[in-house]
C-alpha cells in the first residue's frame, strides 16, 4: 500500500510491497488411477507475491512434454493472500503410456 510523509508544504509517497513465498494451496495430483490411453489433467493452485511461476517433474525429471497453461483461480476460500486470486498451472496429458505413471 502507499505511505504518504507530510512536512509543510512537502510530501513524498513510498509504495510498500510485500513479498510472499509460493504455497501450494489445492492439488487434484496425490493420487490418479487411469489407464493406458486414457487423458488426465494435472492441476494445482498456487498463492505467492509476485506471481509464482511453475515446472513440472516427472520422477525427477523437468517434465516437457505436456502443455501447461496458468490462469487465475477464484477459489477465495483457500487463498493465503487477501484480495489475491492465487494461480492455477495445468498439465493435459493425452493418451497415457506405461511410461508416463510413477
Amino acid at each position: 500500500g502507499d505511505y504518504t510523509l507530510t512536512a509543510g508544504n512537502n510530501s513524498a509517497t513510498v509504495n510498500l510491497t510485500v513479498n510472499v513465498p509460493p504455497q501450494l494451496l489445492d492439488s487434484n495430483t496425490v493420487v490418479i488411477n487411469k489407464n493406458e490411453s486414457e487423458s488426465v489433467l494435472l492441476e494445482c493452485i498456487a498463492d505467492a507475491n509476485p506471481k509464482p511461476s511453475f515446472l513440472w517433474f516427472h520422477n525427477g525429471a523437468l517434465f516437457s512434454g505436456a502443455k501447461s497453461e496458468e490462469h487465475k483461480a477464484f477459489r477465495e476460500d483457500i487463498l493465503t493472500i487477501p484480495g489475491n486470486l492465487g494461480v492455477t498451472t495445468r498439465v493435459s496429458i493425452t493418451d497415457l503410456k506405461k511410461r508416463d505413471g510413477g
